[in-house]
């Protein structure tokens, strides 16, 4: 494993959410001049795309509720009041962004109402969820997408939101129950992001069975929080969990003892990263709590 801590803070969390949270031209035209004017060093990712026009959504079946930016394929769909209004089956398009951000005053979770039956993905695609206040943890959207990637590689970037799980799932499944499909369960993902998001619900690592990630990015203010309480019966599980490269900034003023197992490494995700990026952390503080016992005979660079 090799760790990467960078005091400078080189990654603005504004950057790197791709959400327009207002779809005006004024606004539109507004953030592609700040981004143009930021350096690459200065977002820690490329610059967007040249401006485009945003084109109503007639083509897809869902103009009430989403906007269809044509030369970026992106939809964004943010005047729904209710989930089950945003209806895939008919529209022929395919995508390569599709950001779903309702008001955050409805307070919506993420659940079943949401059917993205009929939606279609380019390759390198990227979905980008926000402003939820729950989410359904038996609740696996992304299986009847169609993807170009032979692979249904895509990225998925969760922000503004609250992790907190309706059900108040714990890792206390039985061994049949271990079995079902979950939020993030089954993915094959270049990235997943979580950024700005509030963890009041404690993380089962089974929610990421079966799922690989590339890089897997924390950007926010307060740390994750993992379920200590495996069934015994499902530690004996594989649970198949590929994680190349971690980034994590939680910022400086909170990142005081928040890198450990408990709250960042859990051996059940990370087993197999290879490389973590720290920003803007307290270095002191990383390599103290680093050394835990599921860590004590990983490399450190």
């Amino acid at each position: 494993m090799i760790i990467f801590l960078y005091e400078k803070h080189i990654c603005n969390k504004d950057h790197w959410s791709h959400v327009l949270h207002s779809m005006t031209m004024n606004d539109f035209e507004s953030r592609e001049n700040s981004l143009r004017n930021s350096s690459s060093s200065e977002l820690g990712l490329d610059l967007r795309f040249p401006l485009v026009c945003i084109v109503q959504s007639q083509q897809t079946g869902l103009e009430p509720y989403c906007d269809y930016i044509f030369f970026r394929r992106a939809l964004y769909c943010f005047r729904f009041t209710s989930l089950d209004q945003l209806d895939f089956s008919n529209s022929t398009l395919e995508y390569q962004q599709l950001v779903i951000q309702p008001n955050s005053d409805l307070k919506l979770e993420f659940n079943s109402s949401l059917n993205l039956k009929g939606l279609r993905l380019t390759r390198n695609a990227f979905i980008e969820i926000g402003n939820f206040y729950g989410f359904d943890p038996y609740f696996q959207p992304f299986g009847s997408i169609q993807i170009s990637d032979p692979d249904r590689i895509f990225s998925f970037y969760i922000y503004d939101s609250r992790i907190f799980f309706i059900d108040n799932v714990t890792c206390n499944f039985s061994e049949e129950e271990g079995q079902n499909s979950f939020i993030f369960s089954g993915l094959n993902l270049n990235r997943l992001q979580f950024s700005n998001v509030n963890f009041t619900s404690e993380l089962c690592p089974l929610l990421f069975k079966n799922t690989s990630v590339q890089d897997w990015y924390f950007i926010n203010k307060d740390p994750v929080k993992y379920d200590p309480s495996l069934n015994s019966s499902l530690i004996q599980m594989d649970l198949n969990i590929k994680v190349k490269r971690l980034f994590v900034e939680y910022g400086e003023d909170k990142f005081i003892s928040k890198v450990n197992t408990d709250t960042l490494l859990n051996e059940f995700i990370f087993e197999q990263v290879e490389e973590i990026y720290f920003f803007s952390c307290n270095l002191e503080e990383i390599f103290k709590n680093l050394i835990s016992p599921a860590l004590k005979n990983r490399k450190y660079f």
